[in-house]
């Protein structure tokens, strides 16, 4: 069994489901750095700009070394 805890200074975090997807609701308009992290493939950021009253997708791709457990 495997547990961990990430403490972060705002409430927009989301854990994904088993098919990998997320959402974050309620973020304020404007430029945000997004991370995510995977225990075994590391991490991704991506620069957004979120708009007002717009849902907006963005993809992360996590393709795994030779050897790591998927």
């Amino acid at each position: 069994m495997t547990a961990y805890i990430v403490v972060t200074e705002h409430p927009y975090h989301s854990i994904s489901d088993v098919y990998g997807e997320y959402e974050i609701n309620d973020v304020p308009p404007g430029l945000y750095q997004l991370k995510l992290w995977h225990e075994s493939l590391g991490t991704q950021e991506k620069r957004i700009e979120v708009k007002p009253a717009a849902a907006q997708k963005v993809d992360f791709t996590f393709t795994p070394s030779p050897g790591v457990k998927k």
